[in-house]
């Protein structure tokens, strides 16, 4: 398949994310930017470029709403922006007392109210968005976290690390850590749930894929070595496909059964892929590579039938993809989104915190 569309820059690109309800494509480069990008339209056209950190902006994720987008780079900084006017809504800055004291690698925001951040020394912080307040901090690593997913089904929270181990959190008991993986001989580089999170998927840096059944983290249920290694990225699509990329710039297709068999290719980097990201409507990932470049590809083609319908354009499959109330870019108004419900973790998190507090409080008053 040849990409949609290929936006060039002249430096390294660090993380793409699409929003969730906007025709938006979020791009962080080494420079410290974030760019906004419609990728509805051909060639893709820039809408919005911010100055987000002081060093490369490694991170960026939309809330749910697509109302605000969360950055994290290697000043150690987190930001909060307006995604319709740019206006920085909040930040955590390193000199912060709860600030990441290592630069920040990876974000999950499961909702609109809490955020996981993870960094370079293994470091992983859960926090209150409406406060802007910690809420828990956890060293489980000694290495830096490569990724976090969140698995709604289990409610619980999976983070793999360049130290070669994986841990998981349950959400449900304040966001506990209910597991660590045995150490590996190679760093863990991506993770992703499929079939309705009951297995999770481990992407290393050289010994290909390892996929565990939910709550058995001693032992691989399957291990798929034929996968080139360094499999920096994995996107579910579906319940049917699960979308790798490695250091050969090959964009891989995986159908999903028993088994994790080799169903075709998507796309092609000339140089090592390292992040990808699909829209909400899994008409449009984009992918990033070592070629300084973000390649657009048509994931339409993954629910082709056989049947020729004829040719249509990917950039209008993925406009009228976008529902009609919410597709939008700055500066043009939307209709507003309905409020976010509570995050289950956030109220466990928060509901455990407070005990502490109070616990404090009665001591004090006792002195």
């Amino acid at each position: 398949e040849s990409a949609v569309a290929v936006i060039q820059f002249p430096s390294p690109v660090e993380d793409v994310c699409f929003s969730p309800t906007a025709p938006l494509l979020g791009i962080t480069t080494i420079k410290g930017f974030l760019k906004l990008y419609n990728y509805t339209q051909t060639p893709p056209t820039l809408v919005r470029s911010i100055k987000v950190h002081t060093g490369p902006a490694r991170v960026v994720k939309f809330s749910s709403d697509g109302a605000f987008c969360v950055t994290g780079g290697r000043d150690r900084a987190l930001r909060g922006f307006n995604v319709e006017t740019g206006q920085t809504l909040w930040e955590v800055k390193s000199s912060s007392k709860d600030g990441h004291k290592s630069g920040l690698y990876s974000l999950l925001l499961p909702n609109d109210l809490g955020l996981l951040s993870g960094d370079d020394g293994g470091c992983i912080k859960i926090w209150d968005l409406r406060s802007q307040q910690c809420l828990r901090t956890y060293q489980q690593h000694e290495d830096y976290i490569s990724d976090m997913c969140y698995v709604p089904t289990q409610n619980s929270v999976v983070a793999t690390s360049g130290d070669g181990t994986f841990s998981v959190y349950s959400l449900d008991q304040g966001f506990a850590c209910s597991g660590v993986s045995k150490p590996f001989e190679d760093a863990l580089l991506s993770v992703c749930a499929i079939q309705g999170g009951t297995r999770v998927v481990i992407g290393m840096e050289s010994r290909g894929i390892e996929v565990f059944s939910w709550g058995k983290w001693d032992d691989a249920t399957l291990a798929v070595r034929r996968h080139p290694s360094s499999i920096e990225k994995m996107v579910p699509y579906g319940d049917e496909f699960l979308l790798t990329c490695a250091e050969d710039g090959l964009i891989r297709i995986l159908e999903v059964g028993k088994e994790l068999e080799l169903a075709g290719i998507l796309g092609e980097h000339e140089m090592p892929t390292e992040r990808m990201a699909i829209n909400a409507q899994r008409t449009m990932l984009a992918s990033t590579s070592h070629d300084n470049c973000v390649r657009l590809w048509d994931t339409t083609v993954l629910n082709d039938d056989g049947e020729d319908d004829g040719e249509e354009d990917p950039a209008a499959v993925a406009a009228d993809s976008v529902p009609e109330a919410t597709a939008t870019v700055p500066g043009i108004a939307t209709q507003s989104a309905p409020a976010a419900p509570a995050a289950p973790f956030l109220a466990a998190a928060s509901e455990t915190l407070s005990r502490k507090e109070k616990k404090k409080e009665k001591k004090k008053a006792k002195k």
